[in-house]
């Protein structure tokens, strides 16, 4: 039987970090933090002689730093579009929320302590 928030949540909240997790799909896999910040760049490139912009994003914890997974879109674009295109990296800071649990719900759970790495 999979573990389901209804029953982290009997169980006086998440106990681990794989409930924790569960809880809070978008919080740093690392350590668990859900302060994070959302990072967004775009760049002009020639794709096989065309213009593209190519936007990368990410996810990246605030805690430990870790960098998640780089998302990568090309859409085509003008030449004229990607003369100034070069755009500086845009971080917005947000804090993740439970898909599963109401948000003072969410905000009743404190955040999973930093695990100490030998």
């Amino acid at each position: 039987m999979s573990t389901t928030a209804k029953q982290i949540m009997q169980r006086g909240g998440p106990q681990s970090l794989e409930d924790y997790l569960f809880l809070f799909p978008g919080a740093c896999p690392e350590c668990g933090y859900r302060q994070v910040v959302d990072c967004k760049r775009q760049v002009g490139i020639s794709m096989h002689g065309e213009p593209a912009l190519e936007t990368k994003s990410w996810r990246e914890c605030t805690r430990c730093h870790h960098r998640g997974d780089i998302s990568v879109e090309r859409t085509s674009a003008q030449w004229k579009e990607l003369d100034a295109l070069d755009s500086p990296l845009t971080e917005t800071p947000c804090r993740v929320t439970s898909p599963y649990l109401a948000q003072e719900q969410s905000d009743a759970i404190p955040e999973f302590p930093l695990a100490k790495r030998p």
